[in-house]
């Protein structure tokens, strides 16, 4: 990657979450950024080019900005989405689904992504989707290899 990736919160997701390699999971609880911007983030500062698992109940256009911009920064080897039936009426459903590997639809409210990576893997847990609205939510990383490997598993299920 040449250029270092740069988006408006990136330093409030720095701020949130600099200490986890040392402290291996941290929890947080507000309203400074979007699931996608600890996605960004993650790849960039912690695991490095990697395969990723997101499931979310619903996703917007930004999803899919984001997604073509770590593809171009070389940061995703294979991005699989599970969201919600409902999200196929999205108006931005097929260039989501253009920016991904593959979509799975089922009946999903689940928040989570898993990231496998060159550096390590991590897992996030959260409230909130893959949307740009920002709004107060729960968001747990973590590099706990039982966690990670658990939550990979059971999104992997879903998504071959």
């Amino acid at each position: 990657m040449s250029k270092k990736l740069t988006f408006a919160r990136y330093e409030a997701v720095e701020k949130v979450f600099q200490d986890l390699h040392a402290k291996r999971t941290l929890v947080h609880f507000g309203s400074e950024f979007s699931q996608y911007d600890v996605l960004a983030w993650l790849l960039e500062k912690i695991t490095g080019k990697a395969t990723i698992i997101i499931s979310s109940y619903t996703a917007s256009e930004e999803l899919g900005r984001m997604l073509s911009l770590l593809r171009e920064h070389g940061l995703v080897e294979k991005v699989n989405v599970i969201l919600d039936r409902s999200a196929a009426h999205n108006v931005a459903f097929k260039y989501i689904q253009s920016q991904t590997d593959g979509i799975r639809l089922l009946p999903n409210h689940s928040k989570t992504m898993v990231v496998i990576g060159d550096n390590c893997a991590a897992a996030v847990l959260s409230s909130a989707n893959m949307n740009g609205s920002i709004r107060t939510e729960q968001t747990l990383v973590t590099l706990d290899e039982s966690i990670v490997k658990q939550t990979w598993e059971q999104l992997a299920k879903i998504v071959s």
